[in-house]
């Protein structure tokens, strides 16, 4: 019997019959004024049999929600980004760093934006010294040109070619009479 929630909006009554059919309660984030996207989460996480009350709150975003979700199943200390200081994306690369199990902290940082902690764990992920841009005041454009060179750098194997134009390990380097 929905009668009682006709009040609601359209998508917090259809997260209660949901929540219903799946017998979870979720009454009390109902009465604490969550919306549709944020119980959504909260029902999914319940139904997991996620205990997710403890890192949640009503400013935190449906998709901020997911992210915390997302981290509890897999296991994670999501305490480390489950607060309003980091949005959504920011939240998905610190889960995507302790995924892969990385050194997540060196980016950890709300006055990261989330590219710029993107390109830090990107670095990380492939085995690199990100020092040598994981500063705040590279934006994240300079950070991906960095990681990008770090990256060539890091990967480049001198092949032997003669000057000639001989054709060796599938690599051609030609040089014109004019240096080109």
């Amino acid at each position: 019997n929905l009668y009682n929630y006709v009040r609601f909006p359209a998508g917090v009554i259809k997260q209660i019959r949901k929540a219903h059919k799946a017998n979870i309660d979720i009454q009390k984030y109902i009465e604490e004024g969550y919306d549709e996207e944020q119980l959504e989460q909260i029902r999914m996480a319940l139904t997991n049999g996620i205990h997710i009350d403890p890192y949640i709150s009503k400013e935190l975003r449906g998709i901020s929600i997911f992210e915390i979700r997302l981290g509890l199943e897999k296991g994670l200390d999501v305490e480390v980004y489950a607060n309003e200081e980091y949005d959504w994306r920011q939240m998905r690369e610190i889960r995507l760093g302790m995924e892969s199990r990385i050194q997540y902290t060196k980016y950890a940082n709300p006055l990261y934006s989330y590219g710029q902690m993107r390109e830090i764990r990107l670095g990380l992920e492939s085995g690199l010294d990100v020092r040598n841009y994981c500063s705040l005041m590279y934006p994240t454009e300079t950070m991906r040109k960095r990681r990008r060179k770090l990256l060539a750098e890091e990967t480049y194997i001198p092949q032997e070619v003669d000057f000639e134009g001989t054709k060796t390990d599938d690599f051609q380097l030609s040089i014109s009479d004019t240096g080109m």
